[in-house]
């Protein structure tokens, strides 16, 4: 069955950090009339620097340092141009987790991200070993205060591009 990701399943939405200021709550908000936002570059895996879970909008490098991730850092972003944006699910007790972002759009200062977050099927058969699932995308630098992810929960699915 799918289902929006809300805080029950990624737990309570996380701090956003946005831009190299003090992190501001992170607020759900569905409105209209976005404009698009290109994917420059992505990146998804498991990276056991990332141990918590949560969705962030990465704006300078000291920003990205303080995630202490190899896997980021191999994005090159270039922050007088370019901005990050991050999702993770933080520590997962077993293979099959994965998320992707598909797409973002801005509507002032909102950045809305959507994508999928997926968990393995109950009884699955998956690696016992424990992942740090995140899902990273390079976007033109973008001003925005708020990070609003819509991210799509699924259950039992083949990560895209895996088949």
């Amino acid at each position: 069955m799918r289902h929006y990701l809300t805080a029950g399943w990624m737990g309570l939405m996380l701090m956003l950090q946005v831009g190299c200021a003090s992190p501001s709550l992170v607020v759900q908000d569905t409105l209209g009339l976005t404009e698009s936002v290109t994917i420059q570059r992505q990146q998804s895996g498991s990276d056991s620097n990332l141990t918590s879970a949560g969705q962030w909008l990465v704006n300078c490098q000291v920003q990205l340092d303080t995630f202490n991730s190899n896997e980021l850092a191999r994005l090159e972003v270039d922050f007088d141009t370019e901005s990050l944006v991050l999702i993770t699910l933080g520590e997962q007790p077993s293979s099959g987790y994965w998320v992707e972002i598909m797409g973002a759009s801005q509507l002032e200062d909102r950045l809305y991200v959507q994508g999928v977050a997926n968990r393995p099927s109950e009884g699955a058969v998956t690696a016992q070993n424990l992942t740090y699932p995140y899902g990273a995308v390079v976007i033109s630098k973008t001003d925005a205060g708020l990070l609003h992810p819509e991210i799509e929960s699924v259950e039992g699915q083949a990560k895209p591009g895996s088949e």
